[in-house]
């Protein structure tokens, strides 16, 4: 009797395992269909930085001083870096006021010498010329009057300044943050 129970386990292996064909067809020229633009991004990157129109001291003004200081907060850390970036800021405002009064200037100059070969062609391309220079001018008071500000620690420029600081000391205080909470790990 147990040797009828293992022929009926051996006919029911010898069913199961029967022969089975499968046709497998291989292609040698296969090229899938991938999409470029999945994997590459037809539009160049964009600064976000620096504006590009308008004057020097307008794109001077419109920086963002935050984002500047808090990157430099956080690699650099140090109060002497601090007082030192603020002096340059200082500094660079000044030369572009600078830039911009002399620009003024010549501006000025230039109309001047048109004024005086169209004085008596028409009076009112003379008047409209003397409302021009009038108005350079007064630029100019308020260029050098914003200059003098910024050596007393007011005017426009501080606007920059107190957004830069403030920027540095937040990735300044992000950086004590992490150093403190990675120094045990051993990666500070």
């Amino acid at each position: 009797m147990t040797m009828n129970l293992f022929k009926l386990f051996r006919r029911k292996k010898e069913k199961v395992t029967a022969p089975v064909t499968v046709e497998t067809t291989v292609q040698e020229n296969i090229t899938p269909e991938i999409n470029e633009r999945i994997f590459s991004d037809p539009e160049p990157p964009q600064n976000v930085q620096e504006p590009t129109s308008g004057s020097r001291l307008k794109r001077f003004l419109e920086k963002q001083y935050a984002t500047i200081g808090y990157t430099e907060g956080y690699e650099y850390h140090s109060a002497e870096i601090l007082e030192q970036k603020l002096k340059v800021l200082l500094a660079e405002f000044r030369q572009v006021a600078d830039e911009a009064i002399d620009l003024r200037r010549q501006e000025v100059f230039e109309l001047k010498k048109q004024r005086i070969d169209t004085r008596d062609l028409s009076p009112r391309l003379e008047e409209q010329l003397s409302l021009r220079i009038a108005e350079l001018e007064a630029n100019i008071a308020r260029l050098e009057l914003e200059k003098e500000r910024s050596v007393e620690g007011e005017g426009l420029v501080m606007r920059c300044v107190h957004a830069y600081k403030e920027g540095f000391l937040r990735g300044n205080d992000c950086w004590h943050e992490i150093r403190l909470f990675a120094q045990p790990t051993g990666l500070f």
